[in-house]
């Protein structure tokens, strides 16, 4: 029996539906949609905690308590995103932790290319951008967040990806921000999930594959850096991404630091 065509019109059980029926041969252990949340990275974690399987999905129209790096708040407009959290459950080495947030952004980087958006590079460690000129937008910032608990550990990464600009500007004005719809035909959200979760399923069944692609997308490598930590500010050149996600600066003096988290600008 063929499956009915759902796009953003539908309801999001439909549309959850949908995707669940689509993708079921893909390992997901189950796909939500829901109209409001307060956090879909909040609420994977919860449910993750309750015994929700590897690769559980939760996608939301609108968020009221989403947030970024270092708790920053992160705001967006009912309907003009695509607001997005998977849960992994793993076993493997902590330093392999970071691969997982690359997942997911390689996962979007891929689905958007796919959709005709292919200028779309990454931002270490996995915000999405687009440079006009000389000047860099931010379309999409990636969290993940772990749990570690009988011995299992529990990561969850969000995405949230502007589709539409909305009301973004007024709220950051500080900010350069774009969204799809700026630079292209803007695409049902339904459709980039089913292309995003399944870019994820392939991505997930291969780590040695991750940083190979994942250079072939960043956009960071090569550059003069400045990286805000929660302590410190390094400034130094983007030399690589190590196998556990870091990246690797070299200092003036020739030192070489590895940075695991923090706030990029790209100097030149």
């Amino acid at each position: 029996m063929s499956i009915v065509k759902v796009n953003e019109n539908f309801s999001p059980r439909e549309r959850a539906a949908f995707l669940q029926e689509k993708l079921k041969s893909l390992g997901f252990s189950s796909i939500s949609w829901v109209s409001s949340t307060g956090s879909t990275n909040e609420d994977l974690i919860a449910a993750g905690l309750k015994g929700s399987g590897n690769l559980s999905v939760i996608i939301a129209d609108d968020q009221t308590a989403g947030r970024g790096r270092r708790n920053r708040e992160w705001l967006s407009e009912r309907n003009t995103s695509l607001l997005m959290s998977v849960l992994f459950r793993i076993r493997e080495p902590k330093e392999q932790l970071g691969l997982y947030s690359m997942k997911l952004s390689l996962a979007a980087c891929h689905a958007l290319h796919e959709l005709g958006f292919v200028d779309i590079r990454i931002k270490w460690p996995n915000d999405l951008i687009v440079t006009q000129g000389n000047q860099t937008y931010k379309l999409a910032g990636v969290l993940a967040q772990t749990i570690t608990e009988s011995g299992e550990t529990l990561i969850v990464v969000g995405i949230g990806l502007n589709i539409f600009p909305g009301n973004l500007r007024q709220s950051l004005p500080d900010q350069n921000i774009i969204a799809l719809s700026e630079i292209g035909d803007a695409p049902d959200r339904v459709l980039l999930a089913e292309r995003m979760l399944e870019w994820l399923a392939k991505l997930d069944q291969d780590d040695s594959l991750i940083l190979d692609q994942y250079a072939s997308f960043v956009d960071t490598i090569g550059r003069k850096v400045r990286i805000s930590t929660a302590t410190e500010e390094i400034i130094g050149d983007a030399i690589t991404v190590n196998p556990n996600g870091s990246l690797l600066i070299e200092l003036a003096n020739g030192e070489e630091r590895e940075v695991f988290v923090g706030d990029v600008v790209h100097l030149r």
